[in-house]
């Protein structure tokens, strides 16, 4: 979809939710469809890197490749779609989050209490992959950041939101251990 076109329907949707409130679902496709342009233009800038690190104790996720400037990304949690019992868990009601990395997600729970929306407000629900990107999208689209992301862990599914991707300072060092120095 046209960015303007994009931007034109979101405007008219948070107009008509002003008025009336809006429903889950609603707000979910809004903020699928502006996630979509978002997630295009990260995926063209991640496209030449063929690794990924976590660095848990700065909060970012660092895209490397040899040769190429390495990007990295502020990073937080939304939450996680179990493959065991096929269930999210926002990252705000998630005892094994860091509280760093969970303070994205409060933020979407308040604007899930603001507005009466209980799948933002309900800590462990039934989803599949799509529910778990319809609530990531919102996530997204409520913090205002730039990007998604989705990993794999043992598991199921962990999904964070991206921001301030940027090229990493000179003289950045990458330890594959999951630590940056």
């Amino acid at each position: 979809m046209h960015p303007f076109r994009a931007a034109l329907i979101s405007a008219a949707l948070l107009s008509l939710c002003c008025k009336h409130r809006m429903d889950y679902s609603s707000i979910a496709e809004v903020a699928c469809c502006e996630l979509n342009d978002r997630q295009a233009a990260l995926q063209q800038r991640i496209r030449p890197y063929r690794h990924f690190d976590w660095s848990q104790s700065t909060e970012h996720l660092v895209f490397s490749s040899p040769g190429l400037p390495t990007l990295i990304a502020d990073v937080q949690f939304v939450g996680d779609l179990s493959s065991k019992s096929k269930t999210w868990l926002w990252a705000w009601a998630n005892p094994t989050v860091d509280e760093p990395l969970k303070a994205a997600s409060r933020r979407v729970l308040q604007y899930g209490r603001d507005n009466g929306l209980t799948r933002l407000t309900t800590p462990k629900w039934v989803a599949t992959e799509g529910d778990a990107w319809d609530a990531t999208a919102i996530a997204v689209k409520v913090l205002g950041a730039e990007a998604a992301y989705r990993t794999k862990y043992s598991g199921g599914l962990v999904f964070m939101v991206l921001d301030n991707l940027h090229s990493a300072p000179q003289g950045y060092v990458i330890d594959h251990s999951g630590d940056e120095r």
